[in-house]
């Protein structure tokens, strides 16, 4: 999906990952936790979103943290945005967390 968007807003094709081509494993871990680690909170969408959101936020600052010290590269950086914890995550992409969470569960996943 993001690959999609980047490509989009940039006009060519846009690798976003650290994979060869348009792979970004990072939303595979999600989904597979949100899955499997959420499935207590599938009754109540509230704290489901609530969850997804956390766990998102955590899964990225520290997908972030552990590149950086591997790679010495940062492939995302959220300074400019207005709510962000050093760079790593914001508070807009922890609310795409949220709501791709209960898109995940309540849609996608019924649906495969």
């Amino acid at each position: 999906m993001e690959v999609v968007i980047v490509s989009t807003k940039k006009k060519k094709i846009t690798a976003r990952g650290f994979l060869i081509g348009p792979w970004c494993p990072i939303y595979g871990f999600g989904a597979l936790f949100i899955t499997l680690l959420l499935r207590k909170y599938y009754e109540d969408p509230l704290v489901l979103f609530i969850m997804s959101f956390l766990l998102g936020t955590i899964l990225e600052y520290v997908t972030s943290y552990l590149m950086e010290k591997l790679f010495h590269a940062r492939w995302w950086d959220y300074s400019d945005h207005k709510f962000h914890i050093n760079g790593r995550v914001s508070l807009t992409t922890s609310l795409g967390f949220g709501t791709l969470g209960l898109l995940l569960v309540y849609i996608f996943n019924p649906f495969f």
